[in-house]
């Protein structure tokens, strides 16, 4: 680690870009989780069956990927958290 940060030729610039890409994360989280507290509180009826496919998908390893990115994709857009992130995901399969 000591020899990549001597490595780095601008070493505030890429803290200060890992402290936003965190303040993002976090501020991603805290949305998620105010979205499933009011469609929790709003239609509970809805969000039940997208828990289960969430919970099933984030259970069993899905062998299709693309399948498994929708499924989770779903239980974001609900606002459940889960350890794929969609969007980096396709960022990476596009390049």
């Amino acid at each position: 680690m000591a020899e990549n940060t001597q490595k780095l030729e601008d070493l505030p610039a890429f803290l200060q870009r890992l402290q936003l890409i965190g303040v993002i994360a976090e501020f991603q989280g805290l949305v998620q989780k105010a979205l499933e507290s009011v469609l929790e509180n709003r239609i509970p009826y809805l969000l039940a069956p997208i828990r289960e496919i969430h919970s099933a998908v984030t259970n069993q390893n899905t062998p299709d990927l693309e399948t498994q990115l929708k499924l989770t994709e779903l239980g974001s857009s609900a606002g459940l958290v889960s350890d794929l992130d969609v969007c980096l995901c396709r960022q990476l399969r596009n390049k």
